[in-house]
């Protein structure tokens, strides 16, 4: 498959910051610093009001959680998919973060898997992410997402599609290599 991102060089050393533009956002996973909650949803407020463009929804979903991928995840922090609704509907539609937290509410039930077997953000059971890029495609509202792995054979491809909300753009699909995730929750697929 190929992909429509550019590769940073496969020998040597790869920076912890490899690219920051106004359309392009590389970073190290170990890099990303976390701040307090507090300052997190000031700053997504204050973002949201601003209307910020689908890849700045994208960034910031994947630069908040990028701790889920590092070589060390932490269990003190809630992944994504078993966030409050209120924390999902700051990233993902309505319809979306219902479908999700029905998921996380019948894993609690059932203690078994539901509909979601894999982290949503990342399309793998066991994510790992050296580097995360995330870039606008020329379609409004599809944003790309590529992650290389130390060792991987080539890097994991995902393109996100966002609609525009009365809260600004929201993922409303994620689509990873077989899949989609509106089909995984049962949700209606647009063409």
């Amino acid at each position: 498959m190929h992909s429509p991102f550019p590769l940073a060089p496969a020998h040597g050393a790869l920076p912890r910051v490899l690219r920051l533009t106004r359309h392009t956002l590389v970073v190290g996973v170990d890099a990303l610093g976390i701040a307090s909650p507090r300052l997190v949803d000031a700053q997504i407020l204050s973002d949201a009001r601003k209307g910020r463009p689908p890849a700045e929804v994208v960034r910031s979903l994947y630069r908040d959680y990028a701790w889920e991928a590092s070589e060390r995840p932490s269990a003190m922090r809630v992944p994504f998919q078993h966030e409050k609704t209120a924390v999902l509907r700051r990233y993902v539609t309505r319809e979306l973060a219902a479908a999700i937290r029905a998921d996380y509410q019948c894993v609690s039930d059932t203690k078994e898997l539901c509909a979601i077997s894999s982290s949503v953000l990342w399309g793998s059971q066991d994510p790992r992410a050296d580097t995360v890029q995330v870039e606008a495609m020329r379609r409004p509202g599809m944003v790309g997402v590529q992650y290389t792995a130390r060792g991987a054979p080539k890097p994991v491809v995902l393109m996100v599609s966002l609609t525009q909300t009365p809260d600004g753009w929201r993922v409303a699909d994620i689509a990873y290599d077989r899949m989609r995730l509106r089909r995984i929750l049962r949700l209606p697929v647009s063409r």
